[in-house]
């Protein structure tokens, strides 16, 4: 059985309000990531005239950049 976790904020008195939850940046830097580089390779996919794969492209475009305004949006 695993010893407790020692709390990391136990060292802050009473009055100290609670930390906000830290954005996960590591994520949205990584969709960010892959919305540009499915832009990319739709638009090079788009220039060669592999039109099946631009679609798919631009079906990815799309989900990653709802998945970003998700990530992002304010609540």
């Amino acid at each position: 059985m695993e010893a407790p976790r020692p709390d990391p904020d136990s060292h802050l008195d009473s009055q100290t309000p609670p930390r906000p939850a830290a954005p996960q940046t590591w994520r949205i830097w990584l969709v960010t990531f892959s919305l540009c580089a499915w832009g990319i390779l739709g638009m090079v996919a788009y220039g060669r005239d592999k039109l099946p794969i631009a679609l798919l492209c631009l079906v990815m475009f799309i989900s990653h950049g709802v998945t970003l305004w998700n990530l992002t949006r304010r609540r």
